[in-house]
């Protein structure tokens, strides 16, 4: 046997890593679809959910901005959800009130 040939053991032992290699991104392809199956569902029931509350819903990252505004908020407000996710919660307030507001809010 020259030097770089496998033996025929070796070429198995290699095609039986493979399979299970194959085997395991097959099941983790598996999870990762029922996983967003599920979560996709779970986001149809929170649009459902927020879309017809008569509260506004709402969601601000860590800077204060507005990731999500229900459709109350045109009844409550007078804006648009879409017009909301443009503004930081500051802007919301009366501009006496905003200093007081950011010191509670980032005790919290």
């Amino acid at each position: 046997m020259s030097v770089g040939k496998k033996t025929d053991n070796e070429i198995m032992n290699e095609l039986t890593k493979l399979r299970q290699r194959v085997a395991e991104l097959e099941k983790s392809e598996a999870e990762c679809k029922k996983l967003k199956k599920t979560l996709l569902q779970s986001e149809k029931r929170f649009k459902d959910i927020t879309k017809n509350a008569s509260e506004w819903i709402w969601e601000l990252d860590l800077a204060g901005k507005y990731t999500y505004a229900s459709p109350a908020v045109k009844a409550i407000l007078g804006y648009k959800p879409e017009e909301v996710l443009k503004i930081h919660i500051y802007d919301l307030f009366h501009p006496e009130d905003r200093k007081n507001l950011k010191k509670k809010v980032f005790r919290m």
